[in-house]
């Protein structure tokens, strides 16, 4: 149960009021001024900083007028959270980025060089052991948890005192609250298989015994049927996906608690399970 008497927290609804008032021309409405409050409030509790009219209005001109302009170019999508399988697409997007970055990362098996922007590198070297891993992880759990958990991106690159200050990008994964984590990989034995405590096992589903309805009682209605051309499966699925990308954008950006963001997937989840339009 919610305090009635505890202040709400300052969130992406805020930052977007913020932006509509003080930039009116370039964000007259929430449908222009919420991506970028998004954005605004993941760089500002990365920084631990609070969230008021300063420190935003500091961060939005800060990106129309970057304050180090000397910061190096990283591949537009690597900065973007996604799935860990597109790691197999990282080599690609390491060697479109600018040869002054390099990327360290506790997800690469310890014993390799640095990798350099600009460069092309070994797929199969470098982030296979990782993906394989986080596979096998994957083959052992629900698939509810797959949706949302092992994700992967590359931070903002900044300078390393200690190595020089060259500059560098951290590739992190992240769980489904943007915690960074390894789900155990070792980077010094790349090849050891997960504990078992990384994933949850499967249950065997259960199966209901079903009574006979009396025959002098009416059949009572049924609940709608799920899906069973593949082509309704198919749509099923996009739209539960979308939903719950939607949720995890609000979570990140501070709308839903911990707990809110569960209970939400929890409903999204189970009107899924049951063939319903989510």
């Amino acid at each position: 149960m919610k305090d009635k008497n505890k202040k709400p927290t300052k969130g992406v609804r805020y930052i977007a009021s913020v932006l509509k008032k003080y930039q009116k021309k370039k964000y007259p409405s929430n449908k222009e001024a919420m991506p970028e409050a998004r954005k605004i409030l993941a760089k500002l509790k990365s920084e631990g900083k609070k969230v008021n009219i300063k420190n935003i209005w500091g961060e939005s001109r800060g990106r129309r007028q970057p304050k180090d302009k000397g910061v190096p170019f990283l591949h537009p999508k690597l900065p973007v959270v996604s799935p860990y399988f597109t790691l197999t697409l990282y080599p690609n997007y390491i060697a479109a980025s600018s040869n002054q970055v390099f990327f360290v990362s506790d997800i690469i098996p310890a014993n390799l060089p640095d990798i350099k922007g600009g460069e092309v590198i070994d797929y199969y070297t470098y982030f296979a052991p990782f993906v394989n891993y986080i596979n096998k992880i994957v083959s052992n759990t629900d698939r509810r948890r797959y949706e949302a958990e092992f994700q992967v991106y590359c931070t903002t690159p900044q300078k390393n005192p200690n190595k020089g200050n060259r500059w560098e990008s951290i590739i992190l994964c992240v769980d489904e609250y943007g915690d960074p984590t390894d789900y155990g990989f070792d980077p010094k034995n790349p090849d050891a298989e997960p504990d078992s405590k990384e994933w949850t096992p499967k249950e065997p589903a259960k199966e209901e015994p079903k009574e006979p309805t009396p025959p002098s009682e009416p059949t009572p209605p049924s609940e709608p049927a799920k899906p069973t051309s593949d082509a309704d499966k198919i749509r099923l699925a996009e739209l539960r996906n979308e939903a719950l990308r939607m949720l995890q954008e609000d979570f990140k950006a501070g709308i839903y608690t911990k707990e809110e963001y569960k209970i939400e997937r929890a409903k999204i989840m189970d009107k899924y399970e049951k063939g319903g339009l989510i």
